[in-house]
């Protein structure tokens, strides 16, 4: 039920603080990510035949497939492209909401300019 991007997040902050001599931080990853998971996730995980992930990229490429799909991406993205200020919404506000949204679709391949440009082109003069 958790946003899988913040769930990566989260747990690579947490990988990060871990350092042993001569392991790699794929190997550590790879090797704690299955604990980070519950239920459904967990039994994916599982359900994976052995060796058929050898890297954290690989991992992360599948886990983001399977619960993150191209439908809820392209959703959100959507919703980041088709932003719109609320009436009586400060600039902070709308800014706020407007980066919650980018951080909720981090791979949505806009770049920043024209992110910044869409935000800037869907305020409302309503002050």
């Amino acid at each position: 039920m958790e946003d899988s991007n913040k769930h990566l997040k989260r747990f690579l902050q947490i990988c990060d603080t871990f350092k042993y001599n001569a392991i790699t931080d794929n190997a550590i990853r790879l090797l704690m990510f299955p604990f980070s998971l519950i239920d459904n996730a967990f039994s994916w995980l599982d359900s994976q035949t052995p060796g058929s992930i050898t890297t954290w990229d690989e991992l992360v490429g599948k886990f983001l497939k399977k619960f993150f799909p191209i439908s809820k991406m392209v959703k959100l993205r959507r919703e980041i492209v088709t932003f719109k200020e609320f009436e009586g919404e400060s600039f902070h506000e709308a800014w706020e909401c407007y980066k919650t949204m980018i951080q909720r679709c981090p791979h949505h391949g806009l770049p920043k300019w024209l992110r910044l440009q869409m935000f800037y082109n869907r305020l409302d003069a309503y002050a």
